[in-house]
Order: structure tokens, then C-alpha cells, then sequence
């Protein structure tokens, strides 16, 4: 598996992060999908709708090679849960959506490094955000609008060399959009 390491750079003395084939890994997981609508459980022929999803990932990736200094050691850039739910009511040409969605903390590199001076490497925290999502259709015109990050979590779910400069690199606070169409 080509991934992350620190290595101390020779001629600098530094630790860096080096691209390299690291050890066989394994990767085990299980994803499941499930959706229902409760207004047709109940009743047939209901002209709304008012269903639930869920989606849940769980994953085991470990480095595997005997011997190896990372054996044992998780995958970079592997939550080990990822988990999405919603709710979606649909009346007629009205529909809204509210989604949460939850990932589990990850490594930035085949190390396992928690922290590190700077911020180049180390955990990536577990984080949940929720979005709410709305569109209506009248004829050819339609508007869609939502909200992302609802409750303007604070996460991130990168770290960078260079520019903007070493570190984590913030997610996006709440923030909206409008969309109008017109279809021809």
C-alpha cells in the first residue's frame, strides 16, 4: 500500500512526511443502506411521503505486514464510522430534507501520530454536521435552497503542507444556496 510515513530528512534534520509503498494492508468492512416511508407503511395510497434513511459504515484498516514498524497500525485516511440518517417529507411538488451525518476520527499517516509540532500530520477528529435541504417544482420553474453545516460545526478533514501554509485546513462554516431553474 502506497502511503504517509515521517522520516527524518538527512540534510535538514526535520521530519517530513514521505510518499512510500508502506506494508500490505487489510481493509474489512460492512456498509448497509435502509430506507422506509412510514406514511405508506400506514396507509397505501398516501399522496405524501415521510421516510427515514440510515447508512453506516464500519471498516477495519490495518497495516498487516510481519515485522513491519507500522503493523497493526490503522490506514491513513480510514474512519472506522461513518454513519448518515435523514428524514424527507414530500407534499405534492414540496419537498425537505434534514440530513446529520457522523465520521469517526482518522490518522493523516501510517505512523498513528497524534500530534506533531506542525500540524502537518496528526489525528483528524471525529465530526458530525447537518444539513437541511428544500425544493419546489411549479410548472417549468423549480427552486432549490438549502443549508450546509446547519449548526456551523467547527472540523476539518485535511492537512496541509504548503499553501495556505502547514496545518489544518478549516470545513466550511454554515453556509446557504438558492438554485432557480427553468427547464425548456
Amino acid at each position: 500500500r502506497i502511503g504517509t510515513a515521517l522520516k527524518l530528512d538527512s540534510s535538514t534534520f526535520q521530519v517530513v512526511r514521505y510518499r512510500t509503498n508502506i506494508a500490505d494492508s487489510r481493509n474489512i468492512g460492512f456498509e448497509g443502506f435502509a430506507e422506509l416511508d412510514w406514511l405508506k407503511l400506514i396507509h397505501k395510497n398516501a399522496k405524501q411521503k415521510l421516510s427515514t434513511f440510515v447508512n453506516l459504515s464500519l471498516i477495519s484498516a490495518n497495516y498487516v505486514t510481519p515485522g513491519s514498524v507500522y503493523e497493526n497500525n490503522s490506514v491513513e485516511f480510514v474512519p472506522k464510522i461513518i454513519f448518515r440518517t435523514g428524514i424527507t417529507y414530500t407534499i405534492k411538488k414540496f419537498s425537505a430534507t434534514f440530513q446529520y451525518s457522523y465520521t469517526d476520527d482518522q490518522f493523516s499517516d501510517a505512523t498513528n501520530a497524534v500530534t506533531a509540532p506542525s500540524a502537518i500530520y496528526g489525528l483528524i477528529p471525529a465530526y458530525s454536521i447537518s444539513d437541511l435541504s428544500a425544493s419546489y417544482t411549479h410548472k417549468k420553474f423549480g427552486i432549490n435552497a438549502g443549508i450546509n453545516n446547519l449548526l456551523n460545526a467547527k472540523y476539518f478533514t485535511r492537512r496541509a503542507e504548503g499553501y495556505p501554509g502547514p496545518g489544518i485546513i478549516p470545513a466550511d462554516p454554515i453556509n446557504f444556496y438558492v438554485t432557480l431553474r427553468y427547464t425548456f
